[in-house]
């Protein structure tokens, strides 16, 4: 059964665009919150409210806490949450420099990785997980609305935060790289298991959704709507993750998921990732 209420972050742009669009385009569509950086597009759909917000923003919490307790605005806290903020931790002007312009993994090897950029994809990636679980812990444990069944948490993950799967033998091409990121997403995996562990009350599934062509991984590089374009081989359509294949995609996944599945990390099809 589709959420009657649905909290989506990332929601401008990618993943979570399209998630705000498939989720609207049901009928009846669920009560829709999101979360971002900036606004979605103007041709989005209209949602309930949109928290306009940078994912690591320390005041983040605190604002959440407040909208969806009985003191704000009386809304329970959703019944769904799509966690698809994130970013790549490239080093674009590595590429300028060097003129390759075929793969971000130009963009992100440890000569060309900087602290700012290291530090930088922490905060997003792990920070801001933490910021969203701990105000999603605290509502509810506390709420007075809180829902019956357990708040379910879909955390846009990566099999590159997989320490197991990080060595030649495994991934054609072999592994390494991607330094930030994976470390990022490493950071993001312990979070999530210790959240399941203290606050039970939360159902978190972490998912790999695979190659996407998103903003992820398609920095432009120099100004705004010029430079040159970082492409990942292989990257899928966003559409195509979300709600298409014969099991309906990310959509199809998500509503498979139940409360037996939390603390799991699973790619697109459910199967399950080593840690």
């Amino acid at each position: 059964m589709p959420p009657t209420s649905i909290l989506i972050t990332g929601s401008s742009s990618g993943l979570g665009l399209a998630f705000l669009r498939h989720y609207y385009s049901l009928s009846p569509s669920p009560k829709i919150y999101t979360l971002d950086i900036s606004p979605p597009p103007s041709d989005s759909p209209k949602v309930m409210h949109h928290f306009s917000f940078d994912i690591s923003d320390p005041d983040l919490p605190d604002t959440l806490i407040s909208y969806f307790s009985s003191t704000g605005a009386g809304d329970a806290p959703p019944e769904l949450v799509i966690h698809s903020a994130g970013i790549r931790g490239l080093e674009p002007d590595i590429i300028i420099r060097s003129g390759r312009t075929e793969d971000v993994r130009d963009a992100e090897t440890w000569d060309a990785l900087t602290s700012a950029t290291m530090t930088r994809t922490f905060e997003v990636n792990c920070v801001g997980t933490m910021n969203l679980l701990y105000a999603l812990g605290m509502l509810v444990s506390e709420h007075e609305h809180a829902p019956l069944t357990k708040v379910k948490v879909v955390i846009m993950g990566s099999r590159m935060g997989s320490l197991s799967l990080n060595n030649s033998s495994n991934i054609k091409g072999g592994a390494g790289g991607g330094y930030a990121y994976r470390a990022s997403k490493a950071a993001l995996n312990a979070v999530v298991r210790s959240f399941v562990i203290d606050v039970p009350e939360l159902n978190i599934v972490i998912v790999h959704p695979g190659r996407v062509e998103t903003r992820l991984v398609r920095d432009k590089v120099g100004i705004e709507g010029e430079g040159t374009v970082v492409k990942e081989e292989g990257a899928l359509q966003v559409d195509e993750v979300v709600s298409g294949g014969e099991e309906r995609g990310l959509v199809g996944l998500i509503e498979r998921l139940g409360e037996e599945d939390s603390g799991r990390f699973v790619d697109r099809w459910g199967k399950d990732i080593p840690w």
